[in-house]
Formats: C-alpha cells, sequence, structure tokens
C-alpha cells in the first residue's frame, strides 16, 4: 500500500503523462455572435458543403497524442451569423443545383487549411488556431463565379488560464478556435463588401 505523500507524487505523475499522451478533442459547436453593421439590401444564398460541415482537422504529435478539432459543426452558424449581418436576407441552400428564387448570388465557403501550435512545440505557454478560408460568391442564375477571396482566421489561449491537466488542452484549443472564428468573422464583415467585385456587384443588383 502506497504511503500518502507517495500517492500524490503517482497521481501527479499520472496527470503529466495524460497531458502529454492523451491530446486533446474539440468537437462541440462553437457559437459566433452576430456582427453588429448596416447590412445591404440584398438577398443571398448560402451553401454549406458536406465537405465543410464534416471538417475535422487531426494532428498526431509524437509523445504528445492526437489533437482533433471538428470544425464542421459550428460552419453554418458562423457563416450565417456574418451574411446575415453583412445582407438583409440569408437563405441556407441545400444544393447548388436547386437555387430559390429570389436569390441574387449564393455564397460557398471553403476550409483551404487549419493549422494548430502547441505550448510544447512552440516553447511559449499558448495554443494557437489559424483557419484559412476561400470563400465563393456565384451568380444565381449562371453558377459564375462573381468574386473569390481568401480569408485567414486566428485564436490563442493561454494553458496557464487553464487549471485542470486533464482537459486543458481541450479547452485552450476550443477557445482558440472560437478566437480564429471570431477574427474572421470580424474581418469579412467589414471588409466583404469593399472587395472591388462585390461592390460592383452589389451595384449592378441596385441598378433600376
Amino acid at each position: 500500500m502506497l504511503g500518502p505523500k507517495r500517492s500524490i507524487v503517482v497521481i501527479a505523475m499520472c496527470f503529466g503523462m495524460l497531458g502529454c499522451v492523451s491530446g486533446a478533442n474539440v468537437n462541440k459547436a462553437i457559437a459566433i455572435p452576430k456582427p453588429l453593421i448596416e447590412s445591404v439590401p440584398v438577398t443571398v444564398g448560402l451553401h454549406i458543403s458536406d465537405n465543410l460541415a464534416s471538417t475535422v482537422h487531426q494532428e498526431s504529435v509524437p509523445g504528445h497524442g492526437t489533437y482533433t478539432i471538428e470544425i464542421g459543426e459550428s460552419q453554418e452558424h458562423l457563416f450565417s451569423q456574418v451574411f446575415g449581418a453583412v445582407f438583409d436576407d440569408v437563405v441556407v441552400v441545400e444544393s447548388l443545383n436547386d437555387i430559390p428564387d429570389g436569390i441574387s448570388a449564393i455564397i460557398v465557403p471553403e476550409i483551404e487549411l487549419t493549422q494548430i501550435s502547441l505550448p510544447h512545440l512552440s516553447g511559449d505557454d499558448v495554443y494557437e488556431v489559424w483557419i484559412s478560408y476561400a470563400i465563393s460568391l456565384l451568380d444565381a442564375e449562371t453558377g459564375k463565379s462573381i468574386h473569390d477571396w481568401t480569408v485567414q482566421g486566428y485564436g490563442s489561449a493561454n494553458r496557464n488560464n487553464y487549471g485542470n491537466p486533464l482537459d486543458r488542452a481541450s479547452k485552450a484549443l476550443r477557445d482558440a478556435t472560437k478566437g480564429a472564428f471570431r477574427d474572421a468573422a470580424a474581418f469579412i464583415s467589414f471588409r466583404y463588401v469593399r472587395q472591388q467585385a462585390v461592390y460592383d456587384w452589389i451595384g449592378s443588383t441596385q441598378s433600376p
């Protein structure tokens, strides 16, 4: 039977080992607030592909386990919030082959790249997440591209803000991922209609 002091040492060692080999899993949808901006009086469609909706970033680090972020579950909410602020109305389009009436164009986001950085790899106390999006704007009638745009979101979380070593990595990566979503959302909200091709397209929808 172990004495009290030795038991404490063994428990501490177990926590340390679990922190090293268990990795982390972020598998809950992350909510993003709707940006407060003046919307453009246009109705657009939003198509979330099966590929985007099921996106999972998984990264195995030798000696430190596997880190998994199930990104796809949050994407419809993220882009509905963002473009629901940019435009007067956003209609979710299930298929690009069946476009509802009254839609001027369709927005199709995809993830190009996801990267994470961990404290034991970077040498600091921060978990970091980068997500790069490719956002296409398609003409609703012809399906032709109006504009293609790449946007990157970045988020970080300091591991010292999380006390429990058993779920520290998961919570920190979740918050860093949330930060990356919000960063991308803010950039899109304030920059999207300033893209020249988008600006010109909006102007064409307002013509008598």
